[in-house]
Order: C-alpha cells, then structure tokens, then sequence
C-alpha cells in the first residue's frame, strides 16, 4: 500500500474537514452534549484549520491519488520552560474507512512532523484527540505520548451528594478568598503534579481579580471564619481551553479547591452543584471542565461527575537535538 506525503496547504483543507467531521460525529453518538453546530457549519472546522496554514508545518497522506489523512501543527508556545509544538484535536485525522492502518498513518504523518519540530528546536510535543478515540490513544502511547489534560462535559442536572454540616455561601468578599487560593496554587507543584504556577500575593491578587472582574461567580464554604474551599464558575473560556464549546452556550468551571482536611466530606459535590444551579439559572446548556491528568485528587472528582471529549497526550524528546 503506497502512501505518498504532500505538504499541507490550502487545497487539502476541505477532505481535511470531511475527514475530522467524520470523527467528530462518531464522538458525539457517544457524548451528545458536544455542540451540533460543528457538524451543521463545516466552514468553522475550514476557518479553523486555514488558520493553521500560518503555523505550519502540516502534512497530507494520500493513496491512490486521495488523501486519507492529515495532521497540521495549531501552535508553538512555552510550557514548562521548555518550547512546545501543539496539534490540537481538530488538526489531525484519518479516514474511518481507509485499509491503510492508522498506526501506519500516524506514525508517518508523526515522524514528518517531529523532525521538523525537533530542527526547530521544540522538545516538547503535545497532540489533542478526541476522548474516546481508544485505537488512536493506542497509537500515540506507543509513539512515546503520555498524558496531561482532559476536557470534561456534563449536562446540569443535580447531583445527589449534599455535603455533611458546612454550608456553601456566594463569596462577595474578594480579598477573603486570597489565601485559599494561594494554597491552591502550590499544590501543583506536589508530586506527581510538578506545575509551577505563582503564588506571590500579586499574582494570587490578580487570578482572584480576573474571576471576579470576569463576571465569574464564586462559591466558598468557611470553617471557623475562614474560606476552606472555593469554586469559580463561569462562561466558558473564549481561549485555548476547551475549544469546540467556544461560541456555544456552555458554562466552564474556572478553579475548585477543597482544603485537605475538609475533603471527603461532600464539600465538592455541594460545590458543584451550587456551580451547576448557578450555570441553569443563568439559562447555560452543559458545563464543562479542564483538568490536569497527573492530579489525582482532581481527575478522580471531575471522572465522577463529568464524561471526557478531547485528551491531550504530551510527549518529552531530548533538548539537547535540533538547532
């Protein structure tokens, strides 16, 4: 079975859509809270990946004078500390019903591409696929990919779990929530977490600050005064997170935190569900979470509550190649 390789530009961008839309609604059988909209307006999966073009580089696969598969590079950014070359879930694909196997496909369109990244300089690679795409997470596993986000979706019906004596409150008082949220975030840095994030009072300010001058709501429960745990919901973010519900009429939890000696309590069961009362008052359709897969506590709330749609798979090369 001959494959031969073309460099992706615009000509390809229609069997491109063809080809992902085809995916994407074999994923939204499974989870059909994913927006319509995508399979109903293909020239939004067009514009996306014509975007791309100024990123490059991409690839086409083609049998047979047809092309059966496509990847397409979405960004380079810094995570880390290390540069990143990102393929996001709708810049990559292969058609369902080609003979060609896909571990073939990918592992052609992935060895084009990583070399490319690599004389670049970028050792950090991550790929978004769509959540319950087994056969492709598979292939990545073997081409050294691990994980490290999953964006989550779940309808606004209430979950029967009330938390046990503490009562959850609206958090008016911005500068009250301060503390806790610094507490949060030094624990990504805990093992097996290992994220930096900032946690001086300035930057503590300023991400308690966007929350509330974002029009976010928070919802805490105190102990003896103080704020133990918080959650912040909201619209759903207008940037890289959780792009396929961009533009539709979903809810995004923002940030939940439950102080370690509060927890299995129902705290964030009652926090959640004051979230998703909170998302059906204000007239939204579904909510929606990202989280880090190496965040134990975290994966193993939101898999209770929440069903996956898109992973993201990263995978470390040796930054001491390339230029």
């Amino acid at each position: 079975m001959g494959i031969k390789i073309k460099k992706f530009t615009e000509e390809h961008l229609e069997n491109a859509v063809s080809i992902f839309l085809k995916i994407y609604t074999w994923e939204r059988e499974v989870n059909p809270l994913l927006p319509a909209h995508v399979m109903a307006e293909p020239e939004r999966v067009e514009n996306w990946l014509r975007l791309l073009l100024e990123t490059g580089p991409g690839v086409a696969l083609f049998q047979d004078g047809r092309m059966i598969a496509y990847m397409v590079t979405g960004d380079y950014f810094t995570f880390k500390g290390q540069k990143v070359a990102f393929v996001p879930e709708y810049a990559h694909g292969a058609e369902i019903d080609t003979e060609v196997p896909w571990d073939r496909l990918y592992r052609e369109m992935y060895r084009e591409l990583a070399a490319d990244w690599v004389r670049r300089g970028i050792p950090l690679h991550i790929i978004g696929f769509l959540a319950h795409d087994q056969e492709l997470r598979d292939i990545l596993f073997d081409l050294g990919f691990g994980g490290i986000l999953a964006e989550r979706i779940r309808d606004l019906s209430e979950i029967p779990r009330p938390s046990r004596g503490l009562a959850v409150e609206g958090l008016e008082d911005r500068d009250s929530l301060h503390p806790l949220h610094e507490e949060h975030m030094a624990f990504y840095a805990q093992s097996p977490l290992f994220v930096r994030k900032a946690t001086d009072p300035a930057s503590v300010k300023r991400d308690v600050d966007e929350y509330y001058d974002g029009g976010d709501r928070i919802f805490a429960v105190r102990e003896q005064g103080q704020v133990r745990a918080y959650l912040a919901v909201g619209e759903s973010a207008r940037n890289s997170e959780c792009f396929l519900l961009q533009q539709t009429n979903t809810a995004q939890i923002k940030s939940l935190y439950v102080t370690p000696e509060l927890r299995n309590r129902g705290i964030g069961a009652a926090l959640l569900n004051r979230g998703i009362q909170w998302a059906r008052e204000e007239g939204f359709d579904a909510l929606v979470v990202e989280h880090e897969t190496a965040n134990i506590p975290g994966a193993q709330f939101w898999s209770r509550f929440f069903d996956p749609y898109v992973y993201f798979s990263m995978r470390y090369v040796d930054n001491t190649l390339g230029t």
